[in-house]
């Protein structure tokens, strides 16, 4: 099964629209409820955290054999570890390698935040 990490509820709703308007259009099939497949972490913080994964490590491999990051990079690089495009990227890639994982693992960073993102592509 797929996992798809985002940060809020906003971002889960977001994607769950997009997924079934994907699903309607025939361009994804096999799956019925997408709220099993998108895990919100409760933040930027928390997602790129290697300790926030714990519990599902015991999944990966076995229900989970494909993850997906999603998440905005905020808007320019300021003074936060991973504020804009560069450090968010640093910050998803160090995770990727920390966890270690054995299976397809992939990331999606939004440009700016996921608003921008919506309205960009409007």
């Amino acid at each position: 099964m797929v996992r798809i990490f985002c940060e809020g509820s906003d971002d889960k709703t977001f994607l769950r629209l997009l997924l079934n308007d994907l699903k309607k259009s025939g361009d994804i099939i096999g799956f019925e409820n997408f709220d099993s497949i998108v895990k919100i972490m409760g933040g930027k913080s928390n997602l790129l955290n290697k300790d926030s994964y714990k519990t599902i490590n015991k999944q990966i491999g076995k229900q989970i054999s494909k993850v997906l990051f999603i998440f905005d990079c905020d808007f320019e690089e300021d003074d936060k570890s991973c504020g804009g495009l560069e450090k968010s990227q640093k910050a998803i890639e160090d995770l990727i390698i920390k966890l270690d994982w054995k299976i397809e693992v992939d990331y999606y960073i939004f440009n700016k935040n996921l608003d921008y993102f919506i309205i960009d592509t409007l």
